[in-house]
């Protein structure tokens, strides 16, 4: 896409979206949600201290992709071109489950999440760099039982070459045999690294 909007404050501009956007009961697949970090699972005796990231002059938004009451998979996917002097593409992303919350870790219902990042420059380097978890992947500590989040990750990719890369990013998210207890993955920012 020519939009420039790997920071999201654009909204889903550039974004390649689900045809089907509203779920069970409308809910929404994919949506803009405020960003909020906090210290994550384990942390400060499990008990969750959100505060705001430093703001600049531009909003802080997450893209997030949710199963919104249907089973099976919800994706989308961003594809661009990377900047001069860019050498790596990093994309930070956040798991969340209501299974956990549900008390359904462990069981058959196991949803399950991804985030690729690939480009069409090869040459010696891998082409893609990939994260596909079940929530069974994971110990119960990972999460926060009260929401059923992960902490933040980040997902990056060393690109072969400084210019001309195209890249395309992959996000989805699954509900496992059923459509009770939803999931989602957020993304916060796709990040290009320059040499310079």
């Amino acid at each position: 896409s020519d939009i420039a909007n790997n920071n999201l404050s654009q909204g889903t501009g550039g974004w390649m979206l689900p045809n089907d956007l509203i779920g069970a009961g409308g809910l929404e697949k994919v949506s803009i949600e405020a960003h909020e970090e906090d210290v994550g699972p384990g942390k400060s005796g499990g008990r969750r201290h959100r505060h705001r990231r430093a703001q600049s002059s531009l909003n802080d938004y997450d893209l997030m992709v949710n199963t919104a009451g249907v089973e099976g998979q919800t994706s989308v996917s961003r594809t661009f071109n990377v900047g001069d002097g860019v050498t790596e593409v990093k994309v930070r992303y956040r798991f969340q489950t209501n299974e956990v919350t549900g008390g359904y870790y462990g069981s058959k219902w196991n949803d399950f999440f991804f985030v690729n990042i690939r480009t069409d420059k090869s040459d010696s380097f891998d082409s893609q760099a990939r994260v596909i978890a079940a929530m069974n992947d994971f110990q119960l500590t990972d999460f926060d039982e009260s929401t059923g989040e992960m902490a933040w990750e980040e997902l990056s990719l060393v690109l072969p070459t400084t210019s001309d890369a195209i890249v395309q990013v992959d996000v989805g998210v699954a509900n496992v045999n059923d459509e009770l207890y939803d999931s989602s993955v957020y993304i916060d920012s796709i990040t290009q690294v320059a040499v310079w």
